[in-house]
């Protein structure tokens, strides 16, 4: 059997914003807070397989990206990650606050803890209906969930939530994309597996009363149903290449984290 080491995107960074909706249909939505994190750890490669890494420019294969290598000794497969959340290294810096009982950004940090994939399926970006594994179109997405979040100000906690749901849609890289993963190996590289748009996410927790400040609870959460919403937007990262790499890690490199108060879902 192949062997899938846990991994690490090196000097990611992502935008979270959480958000207040103030309509059922979310049209309409008051940024509560927005933070920047960067170096949130991806581990754990042991989830479904995405593609190869093979092409017509760098033949480790047949040549074809959408193709599994039967090979127990092949090391070129890519497989989704089965983990995600801060460690040692995480950043963040909150960059946009508008919650009354607070006086600027000082002191506001986040912080994502131990999320695992529980969903995952490979579909074609540009055109839902056409097969998945189309060059230049191919893409996944990704449900993270059992992790919990939690906010604090000046060091002491003051919200958490629990029961999150985070989806993640990711379109494949394109060429220029994989060439930059590791020019010297990939800079042959002739086909796009995806487009290599931006990755999409948002997400959603209930708020844990226990653990929580109740002027942060009152202020962030839906009061029909405790939920808060979050957007994951602008993230980008760095692949380790080859995947195999003993011990890496792969790291969000940058996005924007906004936060929303939910009226009605």
């Amino acid at each position: 059997m192949t062997q899938r080491k846990a991994g690490l995107l090196k000097g990611s960074t992502l935008l979270l914003i959480v958000l207040f909706i103030v309509s059922a249909t979310a049209l309409s939505a008051q940024v509560l807070l927005r933070f920047n994190v960067q170096n949130m750890l991806s581990s754990d490669r042991t989830g479904p397989w995405t593609v190869d890494y093979d092409d017509v420019g760098f033949p480790t294969q047949d040549g074809n990206f959408f193709t599994f290598a039967p090979s127990p000794t092949y090391l070129y497969h890519d497989y989704a990650y089965m983990q995600f959340g801060k460690d040692g290294s995480t950043v963040n810096t909150c960059i946009f606050e508008d919650l009354a009982f607070l006086d600027g950004t000082d002191g506001i940090t986040v912080e994502f803890n131990n999320f695992n994939l529980v969903g995952f399926d490979k579909y074609n970006t540009v055109i839902p209906l056409l097969p998945w594994n189309t060059v230049g179109q191919a893409g996944d997405h990704r449900v993270y969930a059992n992790g919990y979040i939690d906010f604090f100000h000046n060091n002491v906690l003051k919200l958490r939530l629990i029961d999150n749901q985070i989806d993640i849609r990711t379109p494949y890289p394109n060429r220029d994309q994989i060439r930059a993963f590791n020019p010297v190996l990939l800079g042959n590289w002739q086909n796009p597996i995806g487009t290599g748009d931006l990755i999409t996410s948002s997400g959603i927790g209930e708020v844990d009363y226990d653990n929580s400040d109740p002027a942060w609870a009152a202020a962030m959460a839906n009061p029909m149903n405790d939920l808060v919403v979050y957007q994951l937007s602008n993230i980008s990262y760095q692949l380790l290449f080859p995947p195999l790499l003993p011990d890496t890690i792969l790291k969000w490199k940058s996005g924007l984290l906004p936060i929303n108060k939910t009226l009605s879902i």
